[in-house]
């Protein structure tokens, strides 16, 4: 079956699936320009392509005795006080829990810095 679509010839074989078709994989950069990065095709498959722009190499350095601040906001599931147990004192970030609490401690941990929570 063979129709005129849009973008073209639409083909479908006997089993209805389409054929004859490519898809554009695009990568998004980080002015939010889109750059073709790979093409897919029914009869070949993923086809990585050379993209138009070089990435970038990460540069960042962290400084390890230094202390990074994390302020934030106290909302539920992100970041929640927590309520302390009989006879237990919670101080610095063991006062807080959550999505955003773990997220900062494995980042922490890869990068070998620390941080400290504050909240408003």
């Amino acid at each position: 079956v063979e129709i005129e679509g849009l973008t073209g010839d639409i083909r479908f074989n006997e089993e209805g699936r389409r054929q004859n078709y490519t898809l554009h994989v695009v990568e998004m950069t980080v002015n939010s320009a889109m750059v073709k990065v790979a093409e897919w095709t029914d009869e070949i498959g993923f086809t990585p392509v050379a993209a138009k722009y070089i990435r970038l190499k990460p540069q960042a350095v962290f400084e390890r005795n230094k202390t990074y601040v994390v302020t934030t906001i106290v909302e539920e599931p992100y970041i929640m006080v927590r309520k302390d147990e009989p006879g237990e004192y919670l101080v610095g970030n063991e006062r807080f829990e959550g999505y955003c609490k773990d997220l900062a401690d494995l980042i922490s941990k890869k990068l070998s810095i620390n941080c400290k929570f504050t909240s408003n």
